[in-house]
């Protein structure tokens, strides 16, 4: 349709994504690709819900990032907004997931709470099924589009691990004494950190040929983390640099 802009298609979610240095001139081409999808929404009478549309500005940085002119969607001006949720994954502006990573987390514990008679010390289930039960049921809701947010900081990384550590202490109830890496080698469940970055390998290495807009976003990403090092690193001259 348009060399600039790119749609995404879900359902009846529709995403339309560009990238340029300057905001107003992203959100310029969106309105041009909007108005053409626009003709085509008329002539086989399909409605946009402006009050379900949303626009938002990914970048790190604190200029040319605004846009000077509102989103128009039939007639109703569409602000810019600093999250947006996409097929139940939260974005904000700053990719940094904290969001989402908190709203995972409270999304496990209330999982936890529904399946506490079958997770209860007391329980009928033995400690294998309950370990089968959270990696079947329970960790997927905290792992969920973990191969995007996995390269983000460790601190937020040990957000995640502390709530598979108390599932953990819950199934087995040790004794305070035991360490948190004897209970992951006594259960044999991985690391998060472990288990996040294999899924990740795989589908940045695997997974994204099967996607036209998984192939567009990670064409230059790999499952490897970023690691900060003095600028001057970064030079071609320095094999080993990351951008």
């Amino acid at each position: 349709m348009l060399r600039t802009t790119k749609t995404a298609l879900y359902a009846d979610d529709i995403a339309l994504y560009t990238s340029s240095f300057h905001a107003q001139a992203a959100k310029f081409r969106i309105a041009h690709h909007l108005s053409l999808m626009t003709t085509y929404f008329d002539k086989w009478k399909l409605k946009v819900n402006p009050m379900k549309t949303e626009l938002i500005v990914f970048s790190r940085k604190s200029s040319n990032n605004q846009i000077l002119s509102p989103l128009m969607v039939q007639n109703t001006p569409i602000m810019l907004v600093k999250e947006v949720k996409y097929l139940g994954f939260r974005l904000d502006a700053r990719l940094s997931f904290k969001s989402h990573i908190a709203n995972t987390v409270q999304k496990t514990a209330m999982a936890q709470r529904r399946l506490y008679f079958l997770l209860a010390p007391n329980s009928f289930l033995s400690p294998q099924n309950k370990l089968l039960l959270y990696t079947s049921t329970i960790r997927p809701i905290l792992t969920y589009g973990s191969p995007i947010w996995h390269s983000v900081s460790d601190f937020t990384r040990r957000r995640v691990q502390r709530t598979q550590n108390r599932f953990l202490r819950g199934v087995l109830s040790p004794d305070r004494c035991t360490t948190n890496t004897e209970l992951h080698e006594a259960t044999g469940v991985p690391h998060i950190a472990d288990y996040i970055d294999n899924i990740s390998e795989k589908f940045y290495h695997s997974g994204v040929q099967g996607s036209v807009l998984t192939r567009d976003l990670t064409q230059i990403r790999t499952y490897d983390r970023p690691t900060h090092c003095p600028l001057y690193k970064r030079l071609p001259m320095f094999p080993f640099s990351h951008f």
